[in-house]
C-alpha cells in the first residue's frame, strides 16, 4: 500500500475567454488544465494525459442569455469504466454550477476518444480461468507421478513386465492415459465456463500440449521418487 494517496483530479478544459474568471481555484483537489484549442484537448485525452476533457462552445453565453440549454462536449478516455464515467458526469454538473455561480441546465454530449472499452473489462472470474486450468494440470502431474511411484514400489510394474507386455507398451499406455486424464478435465472446465467461444483451436492445442508436458513431467518425477512423500517433495 502506498504511504500517500493522490486525491487530485485533473480535468482538461477548453472554454471561451469570457469563462476564464470562473475556473480558477474551483475546489481543493480539482485541477483544471486550460487548453488553447479543442483539438489540443482531444489529443490530450486520446494520449491518456487526461482522463476527461470538457469543451464549452463559443456561443455558450448567447445560449444562456436566450434561455436555451447549452451543449457541452465531454471527452472521455477509452479506458474509463461506466461507473467512473457516471461519477465524472455528476462532478461535471457540480463543477459547472460552481463555475457559473448558479444552476445551469446543460446538455452533455459524451464522446469516447479511442476504442470504447467501457463495460468490456475482463471479469476477475475469467481472469482466474487459466489459473484453474493450470492447477488441474499440476494436480494431474502429482496424481500420475504418485500412481507410477506406488506401482514401482509395490512391484506392479515388474509384474506387468513378466507378461508379454513390453516396456514400450507400458510406457505408451501410461502416457496416453496420463494425457487423457490431464486433458479431459481442463477441456471440461473450459466448456462449463463458456470459454471455448473464441480461438477454440488455439485453446485446445494449448491444453493438449500442456497435458503432454505434465505427463512427461510426471514420468520424470516418478522415476526419481521412491514414494508419495517424495513425489510431493518434488
Amino acid at each position: 500500500m502506498p504511504n500517500t494517496v493522490d486525491e487530485k483530479i485533473e480535468i482538461g478544459l477548453y472554454a471561451p475567454q469570457a469563462f476564464s474568471m470562473f475556473y480558477e481555484n474551483i475546489e481543493e483537489g480539482l485541477i483544471i488544465r486550460n487548453m488553447k484549442t479543442e483539438d489540443e484537448l482531444k489529443q490530450a485525452v486520446t494520449d491518456k494525459e487526461l482522463h476527461i476533457g470538457i469543451s464549452f462552445p463559443e456561443d455558450i453565453q448567447k445560449s444562456l442569455m436566450s434561455g436555451k440549454k447549452p451543449q457541452i462536449f465531454v471527452y472521455y478516455s477509452s479506458d474509463l469504466s461506466d461507473e467512473i464515467k457516471e461519477m465524472y458526469t455528476i462532478l461535471i454538473g457540480e463543477m459547472i454550477n460552481e463555475m457559473s455561480g448558479f444552476e445551469i441546465d446543460i446538455d452533455e454530449i459524451e464522446i469516447v476518444l479511442g476504442p470504447d472499452m467501457g463495460g468490456k473489462q475482463i471479469p476477475y472470474r475469467d481472469r482466474m480461468l487459466p489459473l484453474f486450468a493450470v492447477m488441474l494440470l499440476i494436480t494431474e502431474t502429482l496424481g500420475l507421478a504418485n500412481l507410477i511411484a506406488s506401482e514401482l514400489e509395490n512391484g506392479t510394474v515388474q509384474a506387468l513386465l513378466t507378461t508379454p507386455m513390453k516396456v514400450t507398451d507400458l510406457f505408451v499406455g501410461k502416457g496416453v492415459t496420463g494425457v487423457f486424464l490431464a486433458f479431459s478435465p481442463a477441456v471440461l472446465l473450459m466448456i462449463v465456463t463458456g470459454s471455448l467461444t473464441q480461438n477454440v483451436s488455439l485453446i485446445i492445442a494449448s491444453l493438449l500440449l500442456g497435458s503432454i508436458m505434465v505427463t512427461g513431467l510426471a514420468f520424470f518425477i516418478a522415476s526419481i521418487s521412491k514414494d508419495m512423500m517424495s513425489v510431493i517433495a518434488w
